[in-house]
C-alpha cells in the first residue's frame, strides 16, 4: 500500500483530477495564447531582423577572435615561463 502524507487533507497525487472544467481551462488557455501571438504581439520588421542578426553574428566573431587572443597569450606565457626552469 502506498502510504500518502496527504491522506486526510482530500488531497490524492496519484489520480489526477476528472474535472471537465480543468478541461476547458485548458482549452481556454491555448486559445487565449494562440489569439496574443497572433493580434496583440508586435514582430519585428524583416530589415530589422536581419540587421539585428548581422550584429550579433559580427559580434560573437569578435568576441570569439578576442577570447583566442586572449588563450594564445596566456598559452604563450605560460610555456615561456617553464621553459625558463628545464
Amino acid at each position: 500500500a502506498v502510504v500518502s502524507k496527504t491522506k486526510g487533507r482530500e488531497f490524492d497525487p496519484y489520480h489526477p483530477c476528472k474535472n471537465p472544467k480543468d478541461m476547458e481551462q485548458k482549452s481556454n488557455f491555448i486559445k487565449e495564447s494562440y489569439q496574443e501571438l497572433v493580434e496583440k504581439t508586435t514582430w519585428p520588421k524583416w530589415d530589422d531582423l536581419q540587421s539585428n542578426t548581422v550584429t550579433v553574428a559580427g559580434s560573437s566573431v569578435v568576441i570569439a577572435l578576442v577570447i583566442f587572443a586572449a588563450d594564445k597569450f596566456f598559452e604563450f606565457s605560460v610555456d615561456s615561463y617553464f621553459e625558463l626552469f628545464k
